[in-house]
């Protein structure tokens, strides 16, 4: 049997390709909206109400972006559930420490954060997208005003930072038209008789 040497994050952030650059789009796009909406009240960004304008901003942007079998669903306290490829992923701004906001009592998320035990690394079937619940954290960088970093936790099990995707850039086609320029060179003080 040949030892597969990826990890499971690895292989759940590799199943997800599709889905960073849209996301992260959308979710920078949403963040710079939220803080657009700070500056122009003339109001200092406060958490809370940052999380709730983003988590608004980012539900329709991804809904409108038409992403090709992504669904979103919007949740209480300011989350949002993306479902892309057979997983599901709860999106949350991470907390003034960097660590999972506090949900309360919050018992649909207590509840959600529970994993069922996961086989052994290197059986058969290991990752199964639906029995995972992940939980997409976003961090606010306070000093740029602007999206830092975004962490992909499955609870009890490991948490990881999402690597931001390279712009996808297409060619760039240019349309030459040759076009023949008449220069008058007599004009210029140069005779053209004299030139040669």
């Amino acid at each position: 049997m040949e030892h597969n040497s990826t990890s499971p994050a690895q292989t759940v952030i590799g199943d997800l390709d599709g889905l960073w650059p849209t996301l992260f789009d959308c979710l920078e796009a949403a963040v710079a909206t939220a803080v657009e909406d700070f500056q122009r009240r003339q109001r200092p960004v406060e958490p809370f109400h940052l999380a709730s304008g983003v988590r608004n901003e980012f539900f329709w942007r991804m809904k409108e972006g038409g992403l090709q079998g992504c669904r979103v669903a919007a949740l209480s306290n300011n989350g949002v559930m993306v479902e892309y490829g057979g997983y599901h992923l709860r999106l949350l701004k991470m907390d003034e420490e960097g660590g999972v906001p506090d949900q309360g009592r919050s018992a649909a998320f207590q509840g959600y954060c529970e994993q069922l035990p996961l086989l052994p690394e290197g059986t058969e079937g290991f990752l199964s997208p639906g029995a995972l619940k992940l939980v997409l954290l976003w961090k606010f960088d306070s000093e740029t005003h602007s999206l830092g970093a975004l962490h992909l936790w499955l609870p009890s099990e490991w948490t990881v930072v999402i690597p931001q995707p390279v712009p996808h850039q297409q060619p760039v086609e240019v349309e030459v038209e040759e076009e023949l320029i008449a220069i008058d060179l007599i004009e210029d003080g140069i005779d053209e008789n004299k030139v040669g």
